[in-house]
């Protein structure tokens, strides 16, 4: 028989367990932090006004993280399963989005619901089996249905457009709803934000969320007491993939052309993961200060500036040159020969080429196959291993990667991949050669490079049609600039004169940049 004896008069007892929990109970928390977050709330909303193009797409991409490491924090800081397949939801909400706008003619405001639903209802589908997994078992699990649903959006070209995209149309008669801009996607992006942090909170001080906590810490524990442990994780993976999809539909909205290799990159998980636990997961604002945080380090390393919307149809117009898109109307007229919705191989066979945005690389092959394979199918006549080996051996020296050409893709740096992507499209000998930002991502003297290499190439004779955001790159190489906005061409003329542009300034830095610019100039 058991019995206690309470302590000796004068001796205070030390807190039980239970009472040390209660003073961290979330249900005890101030409501002074709220009341700070929503001011925070209200003056952000009314910041946009205040900010140029490009801060404003800067804010949206934080806004975006944030409602990503909070959706990832659902499942993997108050659940305790790391989960690595949330980049599932967020491709197919993009893709949810894209198809309906694209196939079927919805509006964007009746398929952002629909594509949180479908992330729901495949968070249910995936999560009843693969919940009943613990710990690396239920990350690998999870990695490996990212990638499947990856794989199967690849393969059905017919309804997602398969390895090459899909666009969703923005601007003119086909598109079903305006693009929003900037500030569009600003606000969009911010009350996505908002409520995924309310979605968390409330979830904190419900029984869900004490179901949740108890889960994490002690699960056969958890299900001795009548907690449906089961039931419980699938609802939180359902939240999960909700918030998810949710942001993968503005973002393919906001991109305008996706593709599966961007909507499902795992690093976007990564970064959820890496923001949640560097914030602080299982809390309600850690994974906000993470984002922040996170979002703003990477983009004071970034080494280059971008101007330009997305939007404006630069690699649209790209994709229907190449044969890529099937275009509307008008026609691809190359060297006199009517090549409209002629077939990509047709295309790169009358000798143009072009890089992609999203580098590409044959990633089983050796950089010296990688160009091998331009070289042998390119041109018009077709050539054997051995006689292609001569073109690649001057290529790979031309960029400078004949001492990498028996490496792989995956063991080249950002600018090498560059490189390699460049050297692919001239091994066919072209013509005509479309870049689509290429010197993305590239420091001071990479990019120096890259310029030092296309002078040579257009002394040569190439015409080079560049996308390109880095502005010394725009000003030192062409000759012409093409100003493209919201699908339509804005001007043309010179790098100086373009620049000078206040239609151009407007367009690319903001009605206040514009302003102040104009300001500037009178005094």
């Amino acid at each position: 028989m058991a019995t206690s004896t309470p302590p000796a008069r004068g001796v205070k007892a030390p807190p039980t367990d239970t009472a040390s929990a209660r003073e961290r109970s979330p249900a005890r928390s101030p409501w002074l932090g709220w009341g700070t977050a929503a001011c925070v709330l209200v003056l952000l909303a009314l910041l946009p006004s205040q900010l140029y193009g490009g801060q404003q797409r800067l804010l949206a991409g934080v806004f975006m993280f944030v409602a990503l490491a909070q959706a990832w924090n659902v499942i993997g800081g108050f659940a305790g399963y790391a989960s690595f397949g949330n980049v599932a939801f967020f491709g197919l909400g993009g893709y949810t989005t894209a198809v309906l706008m694209v196939k079927a003619g919805w509006s964007f405001w009746l398929a952002l619901p629909v594509a949180g639903l479908i992330g729901v209802g495949f968070a249910v589908l995936v999560g009843i089996p693969a919940v009943r997994l613990r710990g690396h078992y239920f990350a690998i699990a999870t990695l490996g249905v990212a990638e499947g649903t990856r794989e199967v959006v690849v393969n059905l070209p017919r309804l997602t457009g398969g390895g090459a995209g899909i666009t969703v149309p923005a601007v003119g008669p086909e598109a079903t709803t305006s693009y929003l801009g900037n500030y569009g996607f600003y606000q969009a992006f911010l009350v996505l934000a908002g409520l995924s942090t309310l979605a968390v909170w409330a979830l904190a001080r419900s029984r869900f969320g004490y179901a949740l906590r108890a889960i994490h810490q002690n699960e056969d524990g958890a299900a001795a007491i009548g907690i449906n442990t089961t039931r419980v994780k699938v609802g939180a993976f359902a939240l999960s993939g909700l918030l998810t999809a949710l942001a993968g539909a503005i973002y393919a909205f906001q991109q305008v052309s996706i593709y599966p290799d961007r909507l499902f990159d795992v690093s976007i998980t990564v970064l959820m993961v890496v923001m949640a636990v560097f914030g602080g997961s299982g809390t309600v604002f850690g994974p906000v200060l993470g984002a922040v945080g996170l979002q703003f380090l990477s983009e004071w390393l970034r080494t280059h500036y971008t101007v330009g919307p997305n939007g404006a149809g630069k690699t649209t117009l790209i994709n229907l040159v190449t044969g890529h898109l099937a275009p509307s109307g008008g026609s691809v007229l190359i060297d006199g020969r009517d090549l409209t919705g002629a077939r990509p191989w047709t295309i790169a066979k009358a000798r143009v080429a072009r890089t992609f945005q999203i580098i590409k690389p044959f990633r089983g092959m050796t950089v010296r196959e990688n160009v091998s394979i331009g070289a042998m199918f390119g041109s018009a006549r077709t050539a054997s291993p051995r006689r292609a080996a001569a073109r690649t051996d001057e290529v790979l020296a031309q960029v400078g990667l004949t001492a990498r050409a028996d490496a792989t893709p995956q063991e080249l740096s950002v600018a090498e991949t560059r490189r390699l992507e460049l050297g692919r499209a001239l091994a066919i000998r072209p013509r005509l050669l479309l870049l689509d930002e290429l010197m993305a991502g590239l420091r001071h003297g990479e990019i120096d490079a890259v310029l030092e290499l296309l002078r040579s190439l257009k002394a040569e004779g190439m015409a080079i049609v560049a996308v390109e955001h880095v502005m010394r790159a725009i000003m030192s190489i062409s000759d012409q600039v093409f100003v493209l906005h919201e699908g339509r061409e804005l001007t043309r003329g010179n790098p100086a004169e373009v620049v000078a542009d206040p239609r151009v300034v407007e367009a690319y830095l903001g009605e206040r940049y514009a302003r102040r610019s104009r300001e500037a100039g009178r005094a």
